[in-house]
Order: structure tokens, then C-alpha cells, then sequence
């Protein structure tokens, strides 16, 4: 909780002085607020139960994480802080943790197998010490973050993105959206008394990847094999929008392959060709074959251009410059002109 507001102290000056009001000198802030919509199919009425209450299943601060982070640095993190954690609680046995970032902070998940941990047992990365924030109830593995980017503001309106939420239900069946989120940007500017507010133009989707009934999807239903399976991108009112997931390629938005086996990054699509050498799976800049073409083309024109030179000088001179004429008594000194 915030610290409340210290009281002025006697013959302090009122903050209603405006003299005294540094308001003028406040910063602006920016602050990023979540809005639950209550959309999910787990909410609407059905013949034998009433309707579950209104609220989320998670806070929106404990959604699984959705942001991608260095591979190699996560692992590497990984191993430190397990022989740190195993050295202080060598009793204590524990295999998943992984990182996330939140506004603009990397945090450390821990799912601590032991009744309780300690706030203060020191953990260090990078010879930095790591601050314990909280503890949150564990949230199921088959649990995950999709994050839809690229929505128009046009769709900033309750029937569209009813419409939307619709329409992804039945994109991601026979999974569960659990919840839905968007968030809008909050401008609290000091010399207005009413915020204002921005959308962010992205929506966030909690989505249970385990199958609690029908057929096996994909022939798996192991959560990460799954993810790794689903579509990077959904169609909507002549709209391509694209989902981003925690930990799994980014789909190509160049090609849009319906082929989930051919998962690849816009910049390896084979749809795309060099403009140099014309072949499939990279640009120009990373032509293996351009750089040294390019530097001997370069050379070349380098020639070019000095024998150009030189000969236009061979023919300014042959222009410009007197000729020689000989001297009765046989000198070919040039004749001065006044």
C-alpha cells in the first residue's frame, strides 16, 4: 500500500497557495491499466447452472507471462539461482522457475515446493541482489498468455470487441478462453483534474490448453507441444491480427502459411527473396553473397571513374593548352603567348 499523506506541520505553508503550488512542476504520468471483460464462455447461462459470478480467475498482474526474453540468458539464470536456492534449502528440491517481464521489470517466478519461503534469503544475478516482490497462488501449467497486437481503433467499441471475443472462441476451440483483458494507457497530467485516457489498441487472452473433453487435438495434449502448434495470427473484419506467445516462434505475417508445421520468423520466409542474389530466406543487407560482390563492384567503379578522369583531362588539354610549333633554328620551345 501507499504511504499515506503526511499532515503539514504548524506554520507550514497551505498547498493551496498558489504561490506555493508546485503542481505547474509535477510530472506527467503515464500509467498502463487492465480492464477485465467479463466475455469468456465460462460466464453465459446454460440450462442445468446459473451463471458463474462475475470476476476473473486470475488478477491480471498473475497472468502467465507472454513477453519473449533471451533463451541463452534464461538458462544460464536458471542454473544460478537453482545452486543458490539448493545451497541455502538443501532439503528442498526445486526445478521450475522462469523469468517474465512487467512493466518494463524482469521478474523471477519461483514455484516453491516447501510450505513457505523466506522473503529475505539472499539471491544475487549479475552480482546484483534480487528483491522479493510476493508470493502468488500457483497458477496450472496448461495455463497461458496470448497477446493480440495491431487492433485498429476502430475496434475500441463493446460490439466489436464482443464481436472479437466471439470469434476467438471458436478460433481457438476446442481450448478455453478463460478470460479476456485490454488495457488503455492512463495520462494523469497535474493542471487537469480528470486523467485521460488512451487505448492500447491489444487485447490478452487466458487460455486453458488442456482438453477436459472431446478428441485429442493435434495428437497431443501436452501444453507446450500445443502452443507451440496454434496459429500466429486471426482474421477479423478483413483484418490480420497477430498473437504473440511466451516462448514459441513468431509467425510469419509476410506469407501466413495455414501449414502449422512450417513455423517460421518473418525474416526466414521463403516467400521473400533476396533482391541481389534472388534466392528465398533473407534480404539484401544479409546476403552472404552481396557483401563481397558489392565491395568488388565498388573497386570497379573506383577504376572506372579514375580512368574517366584521366582521360578527360587528356582532352582538356589537347583543347585548352597551346601547341608547339618549331623554331627556325630547330627548338621546340613552347611560343609564350602575351
Amino acid at each position: 500500500m501507499p504511504p499515506k499523506a503526511s499532515q503539514p506541520a504548524a506554520g507550514a505553508p497551505s498547498t493551496s497557495d498558489p504561490s506555493n503550488n508546485s503542481s505547474a512542476h509535477a510530472p506527467t504520468l503515464k500509467v498502463k491499466i487492465p480492464k477485465w471483460l467479463p466475455y469468456a464462455s465460462r460466464l453465459q447461462v446454460t440450462a442445468d447452472k446459473q451463471t458463474v459470478e462475475q470476476k476473473p480467475i486470475l488478477a491480471f498482474s498473475e497472468l502467465p507471462p507472454h513477453e519473449l526474453l533471451n533463451e541463452s540468458a534464461k538458462v544460464d539464470a536458471k542454473i544460478s539461482i537453482i545452486i543458490q536456492l539448493s545451497n541455502d534449502y538443501p532439503d528442498v528440491s526445486v526445478e521450475n522457475l522462469g523469468f517474465f517481464k512487467k512493466n518494463k521489470q524482469t521478474l523471477l517466478d519461483i514455484v516453491w515446493p516447501a510450505d513457505a519461503f523466506n522473503p529475505s534469503t539472499p539471491l544475487t544475478l549479475n552480482n546484483q541482489q534480487l528483491i522479493f516482490v510476493g508470493s502468488a497462488p500457483n497458477i496450472p501449467a496448461s495455463y497461458i498468455t496470448i497477446r493480440v497486437v495491431d487492433m485498429k481503433a476502430t475496434m475500441n467499441t463493446e460490439e466489436k470487441i464482443k464481436a472479437f471475443a466471439v470469434v476467438l472462441q471458436n478460433f481457438f476451440t476446442p481450448h478455453t478462453i478463460l478470460d479476456f483483458w485490454t488495457t488503455h494507457t492512463e495520462i494523469r497530467i497535474p493542471s487537469r483534474p480528470t486523467p485521460q485516457s488512451a487505448w492500447n489498441q491489444e487485447m490478452f487472452l487466458l487460455v486453458d490448453l488442456n482438453l477436459k473433453d472431446g478428441p485429442t487435438f493435434w495428437g497431443s495434449n501436452q501444453p507446450a507441444d500445443v502452443a507451440s502448434l496454434l496459429p500466429g495470427w486471426v482474421e477479423f473484419d478483413q483484418m490480420y491480427l497477430k498473437l504473440e506467445y511466451a516462448d514459441r516462434f513468431d509467425h510469419c505475417m509476410f506469407c501466413k502459411t495455414p501449414n502449422t508445421e512450417d513455423r517460421h520468423t518473418y525474416k526466414e520466409c521463403n516467400a521473400r527473396l533476396c533482391s541481389f542474389c534472388q534466392d528465398p530466406g533473407h534480404l539484401r543487407r544479409f546476403c552472404p553473397e552481396a557483401k563481397p560482390a558489392e565491395a568488388a563492384r565498388a573497386e570497379a567503379s573506383k577504376r572506372e571513374q579514375l580512368a574517366a578522369t584521366e582521360s578527360q583531362w587528356k582532352e582538356l588539354s589537347a583543347t585548352y593548352l597551346p601547341a608547339k610549333r618549331p623554331r627556325p633554328n630547330g627548338d621546340d620551345d613552347d611560343i609564350q603567348v602575351d
